[in-house]
């Protein structure tokens, strides 16, 4: 399969203000595309929300270093359909998150893959996965009584 339409996503989370914060991103390897999203919810909110953000796009394959993402969207999506977005009756999480993408997914399908996260074993999934890493982290942002007035 060419580069092409292959996307990588990645997510973090903070506990901000007691909220968790994410930020999922997602990086098409051939041009460099990024779309990068930001939100309220745990890491693997924000994993999910960048594969419905590739999938949006029309991603051909999404590798993902969440587990529980990949396996939903492989394996469970399709049964929790079936038992009408529940299971023993509590509902699924984030269940438009995995509606939109099993509608997406049934339009225009596409590859999932997982990927070792946080490795340096010089394949290239894990090479690609590091810069979708990068793009996922939340920074914190200093405020201007933190900056350091000798630098002025």
């Amino acid at each position: 399969m060419p580069a092409e339409g292959i996307w990588f996503t990645n997510a973090s989370a903070k506990r901000i203000n007691e909220k968790w914060q994410c930020r999922a991103a997602t990086l098409e390897i051939n041009t460099s595309k990024q779309v990068i999203e930001e939100g309220e919810g745990s890491a693997q909110v924000g994993e999910l929300r960048a594969v419905v953000l590739a999938a949006q796009i029309g991603a051909q394959a999404i590798c993902v270093d969440c587990y529980a993402v990949w396996a939903g969207a492989t394996q469970w999506v399709c049964e929790w359909g079936a038992l009408n977005w529940e299971i023993n009756r509590s509902p699924i999480w984030r269940t438009e998150d995995w509606q939109l993408l099993l509608e997406i997914a049934r339009k225009t399908p596409f590859k999932m893959g997982l990927v070792k996260e946080h490795t340096n074993d010089n394949i290239a999934a894990s090479n690609w996965n590091q810069p979708v890493d990068e793009l996922a982290r939340i920074r914190e942002i200093k405020t201007a009584s933190a900056v350091n007035s000798e630098w002025y």
